[in-house]
């Protein structure tokens, strides 16, 4: 599989020998990823038929940049640049002709005013049987609390719900996930518990290098353990990794102890 990134260093293609596996990907101006696309959808509207015909003959050798007039503007004419060199030309016609027929948009991303991902889902209109769409909720601090995974029923016409979770919170420390109750009232179900240890500066949750930590099922049976390893970036950002807790934590333990 060939990546191919635009002058932003975003991925905006992705090509492999089959046509219709050509992956295309649309950013908003911060740079969020707004759609996933196949290559020939040349006016836009979520599919590959024969209204993009026009549009693909029209920039056969005149794209890029979008030729003028074009009627699809302002939709890419570089959409139908299938084997991905970068120009429109007459070698793209035979897997244009191919991918007729085919879904154009595959998936749009919505994101909220804070650049949180709150929903993946295939556009309006061209859902098919099987197809999810995946929707979350953060609170007031940007964690996490909810996510939702809903399937298409085809013959209902309607987004079933198939899997709820929700997850409860101690500052940054995950301490519960849920699985959402149905009924009236709905009543959550417990399925997995997390336990924190002290810290490497023996603080309970505080913001040095890591924290031990215990998973449990909803029976209470331990099912995990692990260590947060939190590196701090130069502009204040954390980022986790998980490493066993054992002979590790006990290490690091032994370092800290030494550079007292």
């Amino acid at each position: 599989m060939t990546y191919i990134a635009n002058g932003l260093n975003q991925y905006h293609r992705t090509e492999t020998a089959e046509p219709k596996t050509g992956q295309g990907y649309r950013h908003d101006e911060d740079g969020n990823l707004i759609e996933l696309y196949v290559a020939a959808d040349m006016n836009c509207d979520g599919v590959a038929d024969y209204d993009d015909v026009d549009c693909f003959v029209a920039a056969i050798g005149n794209c890029p940049p979008n030729p003028d007039p074009y009627a699809c503007d302002p939709c890419p004419c570089l959409n139908g640049d299938i084997n991905g060199d970068g120009y429109v030309t007459f070698e793209d016609l035979d897997p244009f002709i191919a991918m007729l027929g085919a879904v154009g948009v595959q998936a749009e991303y919505a994101w909220d005013a804070e650049n949180r991902l709150i929903q993946v889902a295939p556009p309006a209109g061209t859902e098919q049987e099987g197809d999810k769409k995946v929707e979350f909720a953060y609170d007031y601090v940007g964690r996490r609390v909810q996510k939702k995974v809903s399937t298409w029923d085809d013959v209902g016409q309607e987004w079933d719900l198939t899997l709820h979770r929700k997850s409860v919170w101690s500052g940054w420390l995950m301490l519960l996930e849920l699985e959402g109750g149905t009924g009236v009232p709905p009543v959550d179900t417990i399925l997995r518990k997390y336990t924190w240890g002290l810290d490497l500066a023996g603080q309970n949750g505080g913001a040095a290098s890591g924290s031990a930590g215990a998973l449990t099922d909803a029976s209470g049976a331990l099912a995990d353990r692990f260590m947060m390893l939190r590196l701090v970036e130069s502009r204040g950002a954390f980022k986790t990794s998980t490493r066993g807790v054992d002979q590790r934590h006990r290490r690091l333990r032994e370092l800290r102890q030494r550079s007292v």
